[in-house]
């Protein structure tokens, strides 16, 4: 956190009152460049949970039926949740700036544990508009 620490840039005064503590804050922020999307953090993300996702189908299948199985599925549930986040940051628009690569970066690795995310188009599609209503007489 030290570059919170950093004097403001110049042009930017301390103001007074709760808003301008907050438009302060926001600044530094967004100077500090905490809130930069984070593109290789995100694919590295990805691959090694698709990676691990791997190593589980694998030993799911080499374990045949025994026991160990659960083990697996926890193991596998770990990995199906960690997918989840990044298919949930995608859906938040964290990830890229457009719409587009936001929904494929949070639907294929989704898709590949049919976990529904905010990023797939039939979560966040508007309702329906009504019809015009003829059933009261006016």
């Amino acid at each position: 956190m030290a570059a919170l620490d950093r004097p403001l840039a110049a042009g930017l005064s301390s103001g007074k009152g709760r808003w301008s503590e907050y438009t302060l804050l926001s600044r530094q922020i967004k100077q500090a460049g905490l809130l930069d999307r984070r593109h290789g953090w995100y694919a590295g993300k990805i691959g090694l949970n698709l990676a691990l996702l791997a190593a589980g189908l694998v030993a799911f299948f080499l374990l045949g039926e025994s026991w160990w199985q659960l083990v697996t599925a926890a193991y596998l549930a770990v990995v199906a949740t960690q997918l989840t986040f990044v298919g949930h940051d995608a859906g938040h628009r964290q990830i890229f700036r457009s719409r587009r690569a936001n929904d494929l970066a949070g639907l294929v690795p989704t898709t590949k544990t049919s976990t529904p995310t905010s990023a797939s188009p039939c979560w966040r599609s508007p309702p329906p508009r009504p019809a015009a209503s003829t059933a009261w007489p006016g």
